[in-house]
């Protein structure tokens, strides 16, 4: 076994490397202690991140549906626009037609006042011939 004076120079030549053993030690012990931080946010991040899939994966479906519902919407206001197309089409039509009737409406108007026009001309005619035709008679 050894001396108390033989354990004393062996510790005292292997301070240095037990004085070096412990501060590498204590720097090893700092970078676990890092290490385990940044562990320790990574694993944050993670859950945070997933966090985030979800309500993106959420906010993807309704966005889904609200074009779903835009799409059905459009497709039905093209539907009711071309219907309306068609009702102002066939408006325009029925007007161009009750145009050409009134005018057929005011020309068969039109016609007996024409007609009483004329027998009134052709009877003041008469008249007054037969008043001349009188007054002729007289003379003669």
């Amino acid at each position: 076994m050894y001396t108390p004076e033989q354990v004393s120079k062996i510790l005292l030549e292997h301070t240095g490397d037990i004085a070096a053993l412990w501060a590498s030690a204590k720097s090893a012990h700092k970078r676990i202690d890092e290490t385990d931080r940044i562990t320790a946010s990574i694993h944050e991040l993670a859950k945070n991140v997933a966090t985030m899939a979800a309500r993106v994966e959420s906010l993807t479906e309704r966005l889904d549906r609200s074009v779903d519902r835009i799409e059905q919407g459009q497709q039905s206001q093209g539907k009711r626009i071309g219907n309306i197309e068609k009702t102002v089409s066939q408006i325009e039509r029925n007007e161009k037609e009750l145009m050409r009737q009134a005018a057929k409406i005011e020309a068969i108007e039109r016609e007996p006042a024409n007609r009483w026009k004329a027998l009134v001309g052709q009877v003041t005619a008469l008249v007054v011939a037969a008043a001349i035709g009188a007054l002729l008679a007289k003379l003669m």
